[in-house]
């Protein structure tokens, strides 16, 4: 198989893959490829097919919705949106295949992946435009959309559009409807399903594609795919790009199919923890910020006050509304007449006066503590003048693992081969790679905010949720904003101790003021989250 099949990074490859792009011209209504001048992949060429679905409302849209969601209140270089990530996704969906075409059939007894160019380049199209499109279905604020507003709005987890994934899919159905797009229903099918992860059963007509075709976009076997290398490295480079990531390129380099299996080089297997490492420090540092879900909530409360009278929740269900979702939704609720808006509005007006939820305190748990809600802190109470209630009260039950439910390590469930001149595949250990390397790959937080801002219901709340802790035997954690306070003791006849002479027992008196002072200390009024 040529090995300039596809593109990849050099510019031969960019070259020839441009001359194959402008030969797809006819085919694909007069539409000419495309290059993109993207932020973190550079120059993006994309063929005329994909330019086809790129110039549509359907695909327009995601321009108008910000990657990160409410992030970019936080974090002002989070301004990327779903364009540029799809766009980004598709590039590396086919520089994946490309590469793995090109090392197949090189050993004598290696079976080639594709026996010409035009059954590789027709699997090419597909992969480009099932990572173009698979996330066409996001909602208003992304994953706020499918995690918060639709289970609040009482939506079950089966109905269907549920989730981003399925509306991707049904988008797409919709977008080749209306539109002239160079793709048939048997594509659109294969298309659906690599935007799903799934792998069709040996009955469906797309099984008779390789099945490693379904893993590049949405691997829901260990996580490894391209949308992952993308958001990754864009979300990186756009919050903290100071911050030391992983090299996706060399996943690209080093990968090879094996028994219909994306595989990739032994040596890799550290790369594949640093990019989960980088997911995790994202989720902890980015994703999970205090501040972030604090102007998450309140854009929660706003759409699901606005819900009945716009109709977000309903428009999962029909493909036309649905498109007009976007993150333009808030300014529609700001500058709303309706009084059936009229609470929302003042949540979105709070909120462009940054008047955000407190949050009053966060802990580590173990794993498998059942989830707190709000009304097991209210119940804990003390018989103070404040009365606390359950709707001003906002426990977030946050699970931050390396991408694998239960804290299971995720490079377990991937292949990988030892050399070049091997057919066979091999499971890499942990102990393996580096002593370095977690044993616990996921950690539990419970977030609290209130919906009130006075300093004496928030400390009311802090205490309620200290002795909710405690009575859960939870760990409960210090003030917020300041470290635990531990009384400094002199050792016993040292130059700084207080054992004798008068400055000993004037430093041994200051000392007993000090922690008289500390356990006596309010938290702080204002621990901020900006």
């Amino acid at each position: 198989m040529d090995s300039d099949a596809g593109w990849g990074s050099s510019q031969d490859g960019v070259l020839l893959a441009t001359q194959r792009a402008r030969s797809d011209e006819a085919a694909a209504g007069g539409r000419r490829a495309k290059v993109f001048n993207d932020a973190v992949h550079g120059h993006v060429l994309l063929p005329a097919y994909c330019v086809e679905v790129c110039d549509t409302p359907h695909f327009q849209r995601l321009r108008d919705l910000k990657q990160l969601g409410t992030v970019y209140w936080t974090f002002p270089g989070a301004s990327h949106n779903r364009f540029e990530h799809c766009v980004g996704t598709a590039h590396l969906a086919g520089a994946l295949l490309a590469n793995v075409s090109s090392r197949s059939g090189l050993l004598p007894q290696e079976p080639t992946l594709y026996e010409g160019r035009a059954e590789l380049e027709a699997d090419l199209k597909l992969i480009r435009l099932a990572g173009l499109c698979h996330d066409l279905g996001h909602g208003p604020f992304s994953h706020v959309f499918d995690h918060r507003v639709l289970p609040q709005r009482g939506v079950p987890e089966s109905a269907p559009g549920r989730h981003h994934e399925e509306r991707s899919v049904m988008l797409l159905r919709h977008l080749a409807q209306e539109h002239e797009v160079s793709v048939d229903k048997a594509e659109l099918d294969t298309i659906g399903d690599m935007v799903l992860g799934r792998a069709p059963d040996t009955a469906s007509p797309s099984r008779e594609r390789p099945r490693f075709l379904y893993a590049i976009v949405n691997n829901r076997e260990s996580g490894v795919d391209v949308d992952k290398f993308d958001y990754l490295t864009r979300d990186a480079r756009h919050t903290i790009p100071r911050s030391a990531g992983f090299d996706y390129e060399r996943f690209l380099q080093f990968s090879r199919v094996i028994d219909d299996e994306l595989c990739f080089h032994a040596k890799e297997a550290n790369t594949l923890y640093d990019m989960f490492s980088t997911r995790m420090r994202m989720h902890k540092t980015v994703y999970n910020h205090r501040a972030v879900k604090a102007c998450e909530c309140m854009v929660t409360d706003a759409l699901v006050q606005a819900d009945e009278h716009l109709g977000l929740s309903s428009s999962i269900q029909d493909m036309s509304r649905f498109l007009q979702m976007s993150d333009w939704i808030l300014k529609r609720i700001e500058f709303a007449t309706e009084p059936e808006l009229a609470s929302a509005r003042r949540l979105v007006e709070q909120l462009r006066r940054r008047e955000l939820y407190r949050f009053v305190d966060a802990a580590l748990v173990p794993g498998g503590s059942r989830r707190l809600e709000a009304v097991d802190i209210s119940t804990w109470q003390d018989d103070g003048h404040v009365q606390l209630r359950p709707d001003d009260i906002i426990v977030l039950n946050q699970v931050v693992n390396y991408g694998k439910a239960g804290g299971a390590d995720p490079v377990e469930r991937v292949r990988f081969f030892s050399s070049w001149h091997s057919l066979h595949t091999v499971a890499v250990r942990r102990e393996q790679v580096s002593s370095l390397i977690p044993k616990n790959f996921e950690e539990r937080t419970v977030m609290v905010y209130s919906r009130r801002r006075d300093d004496a219901y928030v400390n009311a709340v802090r205490q309620a949720f200290r002795r909710c802790l405690a009575k859960n035997r939870l760990r409960c954690p210090p003030s917020p904003g300041e470290p635990e306070v531990r009384p400094r003791r002199w050792p016993v006849g040292s130059d700084d101790g207080s054992s004798s002479g008068g400055g000993g027992n004037e430093r041994g008196t200051l000392s007993r003021k000090r922690r008289a002072a500390a356990e006596r200390r309010e938290p702080l009024r204002d621990i901020g989250v900006d």
